[in-house]
């Protein structure tokens, strides 16, 4: 809110609607100024706005008509402050958006007085935020299912700028404890159904409720358990539901920015999202390289040539086995096949595959890990090669594995900096590789 809000409630008189334009105005000017060039996007909006439209907490009651024509006029009037500044403030690569939150969707599904039925449809905006408390409790259809008609509600009836593939996000949502109505498990599970759901559907943002309890008194006492760390400061199971979620997200994202040079299409990314748990980083790296897509970019040639770049930077292609290779693909052998034989190949040229193998995998494509998790690895590893695995088999089960994803999580600054760090962790860095000039990947293991 400005520092000079204004009371529309009343209607917006022309002194206000000019000091409001002028606050947002400003602040937009000074973000897209000071933060060009950034990366950043700015969001202004405020917090649910039906009960200040109300004017108070009593869903069972309605809003004036004067209320209603009042955040109209109020939303379009900061709107058109976000919209001039982008259009005469100089800027690149730094946004500034504008939205309006609503928090009675389900009273509007009735066809009640609210923001969704009696406002949206009336001001154009960036985003609509839906704070979901009214609707992520309700089961009664299954998980998720009024929450999801919900999104569906608000959608039907917003005017949006259109920037956005889907103009609504959650800005917020969780599930209490309660002093042990719920427990934590449960808080974990509940809170799944309802993000899994909201990012399927194509929400941009999914806002949680919250990292520590904000109703709790002094020291922790009473809180209602609206948390991802606890009062004790211990990480609850949500907390790892998160993670788990935005660890695998990560490398998913990274697979195809390195592989194919750009983010997930927001059906994949949906995709993904409703089937995250069983998500392996491996079967997604096979998709990227046998599809239609990746084959349009690199030629068959160019493919086998990049491979052989990395892992053989001194040998002559001149050889049996990159004609054989070459042979295959032009055949139409998938281009994941491939890959399997020239690794397993480069590991052979040491002399044997098993010597040292898992511990050179472990060094050279994860980040360091605490002991006794890097022995416990080392052991299910080595097992798996001791039962028959190829070493492209057990390079591609570590590229499975929650410490990869995990570290790729911590990284996600750093590794924007840092192109060997990613590379490493996606692929081979061919600089760790080849510290000698004639060095194979089996080589360096001997």
């Amino acid at each position: 809110y400005p520092f000079q809000a204004s009371n529309w409630h009343d209607g917006l008189s022309e002194a206000e609607a000019k000091r409001e334009y002028q606050q947002v105005y400003d602040l937009a000017a000074y973000f897209l100024q000071t933060y060009n060039g950034s990366g950043k996007s700015f969001y202004f909006g405020h917090w649910e706005g039906d009960w200040w439209l109300l004017g108070n907490y009593d869903p069972k009651k309605d809003p004036s008509d004067s209320a209603v024509q009042g955040m109209i006029d109020w939303l379009a009037i900061r709107q058109k402050a976000v919209e001039t500044a982008r259009t005469t403030i100089a800027h690149e690569n730094v946004q500034v958006w504008h939205y309006v939150e609503v928090n009675l969707v389900k009273k509007a599904m009735e066809g009640g007085k609210t923001i969704t039925n009696n406002v949206l449809p009336n001001v154009t905006v960036d985003l609509v935020s839906y704070s979901a408390y009214d609707t992520i409790f309700d089961r009664s259809g299954g998980p998720a299912q009024l929450f999801l008609q919900a999104l569906d509600t608000i959608e039907s009836k917003a005017r949006t700028t259109g920037h956005f593939p889907r103009d609504v996000f959650v800005g917020e949502y969780g599930f209490p404890l309660d002093q042990g109505k719920r427990t934590p498990e449960e808080q974990a599970r509940l809170s799944e159904e309802i993000y899994t759901a909201a990012l399927q559907w194509g929400c941009p943002f999914v806002l949680y409720w919250q990292m520590y309890d904000n109703e709790a008194e002094a020291n922790g006492v009473n809180a209602r358990g609206f948390w991802l760390i606890d009062a004790k400061n211990e990480k609850q199971p949500i907390y790892y539901k998160h993670r788990d979620f935005l660890s695998k997200a990560q490398i998913f994202i990274q697979l195809h920015r390195y592989w194919l040079g750009r983010n997930p299409s927001e059906a994949a990314y949906s995709a993904f999202c409703g089937n995250y748990k069983t998500f392996s980083a491996s079967k997604t790296l096979d998709t990227i390289l046998d599809s239609e897509e990746y084959q349009r970019r690199l030629s068959n040639a160019d493919y086998l040539s990049w491979l052989w770049a990395h892992l053989f930077p001194t040998r002559d292609r001149d050889s049996a086995e990159y004609r054989d290779w070459l042979a295959m693909l032009d055949n139409g052998e998938a281009r994941s096949t491939v890959l399997n034989h020239v690794l397993d190949f480069s590991f052979r040229q040491g002399g044997t595959a098993q010597t040292g193998l898992v511990t050179y995998l472990l060094d050279h494509t994860q980040d360091p890990m605490p002991a006794a998790l890097r022995e416990k690895e080392k052991n299910a590893l080595q097992t798996t090669l001791d039962q028959g695995a190829s070493p492209s088999q057990l390079w591609r089960e570590i590229l499975d594995r929650p410490h990869g994803a995990e570290s790729m999580l911590d990284h996600r600054a750093s590794e924007e900096r840092d192109a060997r760090w990613l590379e490493r962790h996606l692929f081979f860095d061919p600089a760790q590789l080849h510290p000698t000039p004639s060095a194979s990947l089996g080589e360096r293991i001997e």
